[in-house]
């Protein structure tokens, strides 16, 4: 299989021989004494795979500052061992993770979890064996878990789509299946499968299944929000990918916390304790919690905020709080938050607001937003028509009885 997206001639030029850490002997016997997945990789090997490793980093941008530290650490850096390779469930792909040493962390050993993931963000650990299953176990070891029993469930905002230039959710999909190797993205669900449908393993499943599971998958419910969800490759995470009903982009992480690792920094204000295999899939672009727009709004309201908000966490009680906060306030974004209560279907909410408003103004609004149509007014009742009918029904009947008598006499002539 292989181990990543293509990748161009190995062309880079990193001189000197690779200096191993002290400790790198006894971390290989210690690696095979305790029957972890880990074979040292032949010094010969080392340097290729550097160059290899480094060509993959360049191949996808991110932003400057982030870009160059990752290189920084592939270039100082050693590989030591090779992993076992971590497969995708539906396509023929896989992903080796592999040990790093870094001389400015000298008393670490580093994971990278498969060729292009982001070097800031390799978990780290002392060079013990126990040490090693304690911090990287969650990754190398991590089961199947329900999308219902997870532990963490964060919903993050980001970008509109048009602002991150993405036509939709199936263009996001098909980005992440090229740039994000971590990620189980072809083994998809959409909004009508209400947990992940595919088996763990599915190099034994007959390809008829397969296309019965692919069809299923690919259903939406029809009262839901579009939507995409997938693994990560590693951690067995789940990511969701929502399309709001303003063009905003959304994502839902689930997941078991992991040990607090190196360049978990990076990504501030998310929970403590994420996989960075999830991580490392909000670094492009802005990601927002629901408590990071309520207390911008606090600080300074703004349209875009209120929107977010109801985008992000449209069902919550706060959110309804917020809105009628909002609405009481005035202004052009009390007006914003009065219409996006009635666009949530919060109209209790606006009736409470109609009646204890004093503000004229805002009264009359309120009447309109929440009017109910008056019931249309049953036709009058003609009396000339109904004479008329009447007449006709008489004659009708008439004619009926005049047929049935002549009927009946041509009837006794014949006998």
């Amino acid at each position: 299989m292989d181990a990543s997206p293509p990748i161009g001639p190995l062309s880079a030029t990193l001189g000197g021989p690779m200096a191993l850490p002290p400790w790198s002997d006894a971390l290989t016997d210690e690696l095979a004494v305790a029957n972890l997945p880990f074979e040292p990789i032949p010094e010969e090997r080392r340097e290729p795979f550097r160059r290899l490793s480094l060509e993959a980093w360049e191949r996808f941008k991110y932003e400057d500052a982030f870009q160059e530290s990752g290189r920084a650490r592939i270039e100082r850096s050693t590989p030591l061992a090779f992993g076992f390779e971590r497969p995708t469930r539906l396509v023929d792909r896989a992903q080796a993770a592999v040990l790093w040493a870094d001389p400015e962390h000298p008393s670490e050993v580093l994971l990278s979890l498969g060729i292009g993931f982001p070097p800031p963000l390799w978990p780290s650990a002392a060079p013990a064996s126990e040490a090693l299953r304690a911090a990287f176990g969650p990754y190398l070891t991590a089961p199947f878990v329900s999308a219902h029993r997870t532990s963490k469930s964060v919903r993050l905002l980001r970008e509109t789509f048009s602002q991150a230039g993405i036509e939709g959710l199936d263009h996001l999909l098909q980005i992440l299946q090229v740039t994000e190797p971590w990620l189980d993205a072809h083994a998809i669900w959409r909004s009508e499968a209400l947990d992940d449908p595919w088996p763990e393993d599915t190099s034994n499943v007959p390809m008829l299944q397969l296309r019965v599971l692919a069809r299923r998958a690919a259903e939406e419910h029809g009262s839901a929000r579009p939507a995409i969800a997938m693994r990560t490759l590693w951690s067995r995470s789940i990511l969701v990918a929502e399309a709001g009903s303003c063009g905003s982009m959304i994502f839902e992480l689930r997941y078991e916390p992991v040990p607090q690792l190196e360049g978990a920094h990076r990504m501030e204000g998310l929970p403590t304790g994420m996989p960075v295999d999830l991580a490392a899939s909000l670094l492009r672009g802005s990601a927002m919690t629901s408590a990071q727009l309520r207390a911008n709004l606090a600080a300074a309201p703004h349209p875009d905020g209120l929107i977010g908000l109801v985008e992000l966490d449209g069902g919550e009680a706060s959110t309804f709080a917020e809105l009628a906060a909002q609405a009481r306030a005035g202004g052009e974004l009390g007006e914003l938050a009065m219409t996006l209560a009635k666009q949530e279907g919060a109209r209790g909410l606006l009736y409470e607001l109609a009646c204890e408003t004093t503000d004229p103004v805002l009264g009359a609004r309120l009447a309109e937003l929440t009017a109910i149509a008056p019931a249309k007014p049953a036709a009058p009742a003609d009396s000339d028509s109904d004479s008329d009918s009447d007449s006709d029904s008489d004659g009708d009947s008439d004619g009926d009885s005049d047929s049935d008598s002549d009927e009946h006499a041509d009837g006794e002539g014949d006998r």
